[in-house]
This record gives C-alpha cells, sequence and structure tokens, in this order.
C-alpha cells in the first residue's frame, strides 16, 4: 500500500510503502487538505479559483489562507472550516462517524489539529503545521 506522512517540520509529504492492504484515514486526510478545492462563487480576492473542474468538491480551500489576514481573528475559524469541508466525504460516505478540526496560529504558523471519530466510537488525532500567511 502507498502511504503519505507529513513531516510538520519541512511541511511537506513524503510517499512511502508498507506491508498489506488497508485504509489508511491519514493519507484520505492529506489527499483531501493537500489538493486545491474550487473556490466559491463569491471569491474575489484571486482571479484563478484554482481547484479541478471534473469534481469541484475535491480538496480543501486552504489555499485562500494566503489571502486572509492572520490579524483579524477570523483565520483560525476559516481554516477550522475549510478542513472541516474537505474532510466531510469521509463522514457523508461512512467511512469515519465524525470529524472535528481546531486551529491555532502563533508565530506565523498555523496548526491544525483534527480528531477522527471511528465507526467503532474509537477517536485518533493528528495534527499538522501549516504554511501561514
Amino acid at each position: 500500500m502507498i502511504q503519505l506522512q507529513y513531516d510538520n517540520t519541512l511541511q511537506y509529504c513524503q510517499w512511502s510503502i508498507v506491508q498489506g492492504w488497508q485504509l489508511d484515514i491519514e493519507t484520505e486526510i492529506l489527499v483531501a487538505l493537500g489538493t486545491d478545492r474550487v473556490a466559491e462563487s463569491t471569491w474575489t480576492k484571486t482571479t484563478d479559483k484554482r481547484g479541478w473542474w471534473g469534481n469541484p468538491n475535491l480538496g480543501s480551500r486552504l489555499w485562500q489562507l494566503q489571502e486572509i489576514s492572520t490579524s483579524d481573528g477570523a483565520y483560525e475559524a476559516k481554516a477550522n472550516s475549510f478542513v472541516k469541508e474537505a474532510l466531510q466525504y469521509l463522514v457523508d460516505y461512512k467511512v469515519v462517524k465524525s470529524v472535528d478540526a481546531s486551529s491555532s496560529f502563533a508565530g506565523g504558523r498555523l496548526t491544525i489539529a483534527i480528531t477522527v471519530t471511528k465507526n467503532d466510537g474509537s477517536q485518533q488525532q493528528y495534527e499538522y503545521v501549516w504554511r501561514a500567511g
């Protein structure tokens, strides 16, 4: 199985090959967060709306954070919203029971904490440092 692993220090993903075949939630999360979703029609801060025309609901709008001020308090709320939106398909397709996200911005970096509640009720937590601003 091919698996993605995120390096918070260097802020990039690396592919690895592991034995066996099973659903890897973290790879699902990383692909969803690392793929640009199409901006909403009301987005006017850039002319490029990004995303893939074949599936405008794929990916995240975290790329839009580059155009949002980090000083108005809405930055973390937008990040949380973008993460939840990107991962909602995991809930819709019953891969997991729920997804929650919280973010904090300090020292020029955004830390995103994600809690996934699996269908059996167990929880798994993931934390990623995102390039901010």
